[in-house]
């Protein structure tokens, strides 16, 4: 089967930033303000079915061509308002869109963008008036992109200005062939990676070699992803919060000092964010690089299972946003490597083969679940790998009473 993924590479380059390369950036802001002003100009002419003025259309064909095939042509890939035009109902917050630009990456096009890995250098043609903006690289981003392009994908890439931040986007995309998994599993090695998300001490992985054939199973490895602990930066910005909403109480606060203590709380926000991008980047394509290697070393076929929580029980609450985003980014990964990912419900706090609820025991490091009706036992981070092969597979398994081994709770090699 095949299925096409698309992997993107963001670079942000602030205004101040690109100004110490010898470019002015007053011709780049007053380019993306008009072309926002023609965008949302002809986005309502089409919506309300009347023609655009003839001014808009002139000050259009002024603007680079890469400008205008995101707004003339409708059937491109390059569209901008592909997916706005479907909405029943007009929405008022396109006025504020800051518009996307599209533009291809050829190296012989007179308007596109090239990526020169020789000089660590991002090049926009047709863009600065008539001239090359050359933007640096970092060493990290060239090697990511070598990686990327030894596969040989389509590429395009797409231009924003937002909030005094150029951006560049680049978007790899290729058809990858994925094979297609019927449950329950039934023949064949298996390396199965079951992936629990809502783990109450972070995120943790049990990788799981199945073999349909000769009927045995064994849990390889189990390891627990933690996040940075945060407390400490959250406490602060709580604490400069409070200073602020003090001195507004008492009349105090003027205008300078607010807007450093909005500074303040905006760049800590701004560093949670990028240590959950971190954190969410890394975890992802270890649990991906890491199931490819273990299933080549059993000669099996790799397979990810997501323990994903129903959204609707999500709405609302601080890991929203985090753990979706996380299925999110480990679905893309998965399907760029070509390795299988399914979403299933597998429970951890009911007993795997005869569904009665479990009373757990807590530990320092783990938690120890124990069924009084059938007298199964096991660690609470490794039962939903006996809920999917009891539920998922032809393999019947005998009930096995784990005991809580810390070499395989904290990731070391291990059988059980």
């Amino acid at each position: 089967m095949k299925v096409k993924v698309t992997r993107t590479f963001t670079f942000k380059y602030p205004l101040p930033f690109i100004e110490k390369f010898g470019y002015d950036t007053e011709p780049i802001a007053s380019l993306f303000k008009e072309f926002r002003v023609i965008a949302t100009h002809l986005y309502w002419c089409r919506r309300l079915g009347i023609d655009p003025f003839e001014e808009v259309i002139d000050k259009l064909y002024s603007l680079p061509s890469y400008f205008r095939d995101c707004l003339l042509d409708v059937n491109s890939q390059k569209y901008l308002f592909k997916e706005l035009v479907r909405t029943h109902r007009p929405k008022r917050t396109l006025i504020r869109l800051n518009p996307k630009v599209s533009v291809d990456i050829y190296p012989k096009q007179k308007n596109c963008i090239i990526v020169n890995l020789e000089r660590r250098e991002l090049w926009v043609r047709g863009f600065y008036r008539k001239r090359t903006l050359k933007l640096p690289l970092s060493r990290k981003a060239c090697n990511y992109l070598k990686k990327v392009l030894t596969s040989n994908p389509s590429k395009i890439a797409t231009l924003v200005l937002r909030d005094g931040v150029f951006e560049v986007h680049l978007h790899f995309s290729r058809k990858s062939s994925i094979p297609r998994i019927r449950l329950p599993l039934s023949r064949g090695k298996w390396i199965i990676a079951v992936m629990d998300m809502n783990s109450r001490y972070g995120m943790v992985c049990t990788w799981l070699y199945l073999d349909c054939d000769k009927r045995e199973w064994k849990i390889t490895r189990v390891k627990k992803y933690r996040r940075k602990n945060l407390t400490s930066l959250l406490r602060y910005v709580s604490k400069i919060q409070r200073a602020r909403d003090r001195l507004r109480n008492i009349g105090s606060l003027d205008h300078s000092r607010k807007l450093l203590y909005n500074k303040i709380v905006k760049s800590c926000l701004k560093k949670q964010r990028a240590i959950n991008k971190d954190f969410i980047a890394k975890t992802t394509k270890e649990i991906v690089l890491r199931t490819r290697r273990i299933a080549k070393r059993y000669s099996a076929q790799p397979l990810i299972i997501v323990d994903k929580p129903i959204a609707e029980g999500l709405e609302g609450s601080s890991l929203q946003r985090t753990l979706l985003r996380f299925a999110k980014i480990l679905k893309c990964k998965a399907l760029w490597y070509e390795v299988p990912i399914l979403f299933l419900r597998l429970c951890s706090s009911y007993c795997p083969y005869c569904n009665e609820k479990l009373t757990f025991r807590k530990h320092k490091h783990h938690r120890i679940g124990k069924c009084n009706k059938c007298g199964f036992k096991s660690d609470r981070d490794t039962i939903p790998v006996h809920f999917f092969v009891n539920r998922f597979s032809v393999l019947r398994a005998e009930k096995q009473v784990l005991k809580a081994n810390p070499y395989i709770i904290y990731g070391v090699k291990g059988d059980n």
